[in-house]
C-alpha cells in the first residue's frame, strides 16, 4: 500500500506503530514524521514522543509530547505525559 501511497497519514501511522513495537524507534520515526505532517492526532505524537524518547533524543521528546497536552486528556494520560517530560527534562540538566 505504501508502495502506491506513500504519504498516506494513516497508514503511516500504523507501519510506524508496528516498528515501535517491535522497539525499532528509529524507524519508526521516519513513518510518524510523515504522518504528522498531515495527521494531527494525539496518539501520532505520543509514539513519536515515545520513540524518541527511548532513544534518548530528550528535547525531541519534550517537543512532541508537549503537543499532546493540547489535545483532551484524562488525567491519567496527562500525568503519564508530564511524567516522561520531567524525566527527559532532568536528562537535559
Amino acid at each position: 500500500y505504501l508502495k502506491y501511497f506513500p504519504s498516506d497519514e494513516y497508514i503511516n501511522l500504523i507501519v510506524g506503530g508496528i516498528y515501535f513495537d517491535k522497539k525499532e524507534y528509529k524507524k519508526s520515526l521516519h513513518y510518524f514524521d510523515i504522518s504528522k505532517s498531515k495527521l494531527k492526532a494525539k496518539e501520532v505524537y505520543i509514539y513519536s514522543g515515545m520513540s524518541h524518547y527511548f532513544l534518548v533524543q530528550d528535547q525531541q521528546a519534550i517537543e512532541d509530547l508537549a503537543q499532546v497536552l493540547k489535545f483532551d486528556l484524562t488525567k491519567s494520560e496527562e500525568a503519564e505525559i508530564y511524567y516522561v517530560i520531567g524525566i527527559c527534562k532532568n536528562n537535559i540538566r
